[in-house]
This record gives C-alpha cells, sequence and structure tokens, in this order.
C-alpha cells in the first residue's frame, strides 16, 4: 500500500469525483461545475496519482468506476455532506442564528412570592 500523505489532498479533488461520478461522465460534470472536460479528467487523473489508486475505468463510451472507486465515493459524500453541514451551523452561530431555545431561570429570592 502506498503512503499516502492526505494534505495533498485537495477539497476541491473530491468535490470533482464526486460530482464526476454523480452526473456518470466527464463532460456532464464539467458543464455542471463550469469547467472543461478536460480539466475534471485532469483533476481525477491527479487524485488517482496522489492516492495510488484507479478510481474510474476510462475508455471511448463507458464510464464506471472500480471497487475502490466506489468504496471511496460512498465514504467521501458523507464526509462532504457532513462537512458542508458543519459550515452551515457555523455560519448560524455566527450570525446569532441558532435551531435551539435558550430559557434561562434566575434564582428565587425567598421573600419573592409566587
Amino acid at each position: 500500500m502506498k503512503h499516502v500523505d492526505l494534505l495533498n489532498i485537495k477539497l476541491n479533488q473530491i468535490y470533482v469525483f464526486l460530482t464526476t461520478v454523480e452526473y456518470g461522465s466527464f463532460t456532464a460534470a464539467a458543464e455542471k461545475m463550469h469547467l472543461t472536460q478536460p480539466a475534471v479528467s485532469r483533476t481525477i487523473t491527479n487524485l488517482e496519482e496522489e492516492l495510488g489508486l484507479y478510481l474510474i475505468i476510462r475508455d471511448t463510451r463507458n464510464f464506471r468506476m472500480t471497487p475502490a472507486g466506489k468504496r471511496l465515493y460512498e465514504e467521501w459524500k458523507g464526509i462532504l455532506q457532513e462537512f458542508e453541514n458543519s459550515l452551515i451551523s457555523a455560519n448560524s452561530i455566527q450570525s446569532g442564528l441558532t435551531d435551539k431555545l435558550m430559557v434561562g431561570f434566575g434564582a428565587l429570592n425567598p421573600d419573592d412570592s409566587l
């Protein structure tokens, strides 16, 4: 197994890979992301080289994922969704919007009546 330096893997590479799989082609993914088809292909090739894994089998008409590609797709789509959710949550907190209602009570003075 090749040692993979996780710091060399870019979030953009993962996003391009996931989008390509979801759209089923390099061309459709490129259109969705406003990139060229060669840029999408190159990004995935760079990711494969960094990982030391083949993720997608390319030929002139077919698009297939390797077993390793299928596994990473399933794992990474969940991780990317969690990443997006955490950013949404952090933005809500910073904006003062939260999804929790906080109720506070003051201590009652024994002389106060209810």
